[in-house]
């Protein structure tokens, strides 16, 4: 009996610790989103300056596969490098910050970058340029969204991202742009509008118009007759 019980809680054991074993690595899988919508799982052992390598178990092997950055859907990226680097020191931040910068992802670049510092308020020269750079590509890219927006005729999207733009950077030298833009935006709406009504307008008197050729050509015939 007594053996018995030691096999049994011998046995126990070695199926806890292959448990535990395997939601270790479960928890070591990411998932990564490339921009072509394909996905693919498996484990980060390595982060380059430009990519990541991906160990991917398959069957009864495993690949490993160097990923590069541009390749990969900018949060998937910026999801992994977060997950492959924890602990983050100043040097993770720093390295996050770059990849979501070239990613795009200038809000996200410039948070890294003042984490990176031992006193975000007193950056060295370097880092305090790259901030710059962070705050001025995402202003572009918010004016750009809103003036795309606005030449689509979605003037609500392009208003909520111009609005976006000054509230994200209210002490941005090109902020005091944005009323005019605000005001353009106000301005091809109004003019949309009156188009549009213009059109219904048109298409009724047309309508209209039709029906009563179409009465009087009844009319004329029964006349003709």
């Amino acid at each position: 009996m007594i053996q018995r019980s030691l096999i049994g809680s011998s046995l126990c054991l070695a199926l806890l610790s292959l448990c535990c074993s395997w939601a270790g690595a479960q928890t070591r899988l990411e998932s990564i989103l490339f921009k072509t919508g394909r996905r693919i799982t498996g484990e980060i052992v390595e982060v380059k300056s430009d990519r990541l390598v991906l160990v991917r178990h398959l069957g009864g092997g495993t690949i490993k596969e160097d990923i590069p950055f541009d390749r990969i859907e900018a949060g998937s990226l910026y999801s992994a490098l977060v997950a492959a680097l924890k602990p983050l020191d100043a040097t993770a931040h720093k390295r996050i910050a770059e990849a979501a910068f070239a990613a795009g992802l200038y809000p996200t670049a410039k948070r890294h970058y003042l984490k990176s510092a031992p006193r975000p308020d007193a950056l060295a020269p370097d880092l305090a340029g790259k901030v710059r750079a962070c705050d001025d590509r995402d202003m572009e890219t918010l004016l750009n969204r809103s003036m795309k927006e606005l030449l689509a005729e979605r003037f609500k999207r392009a208003r909520s991202v111009a609005l976006l733009a000054m509230k994200r950077h209210p002490d941005h030298p090109r902020t005091s742009s944005i009323p005019k833009l605000l005001d353009r935006i106000k301005k091809h709406r109004e003019a949309a509008r009156r188009r549009d009504l213009a059109l219904v307008r048109t298409r009724r008197e047309k309508a209209a118009w039709d029906a009563a050729e179409k009465t009087l050509n009844k009319l004329d015939g029964r006349i003709r007759r």
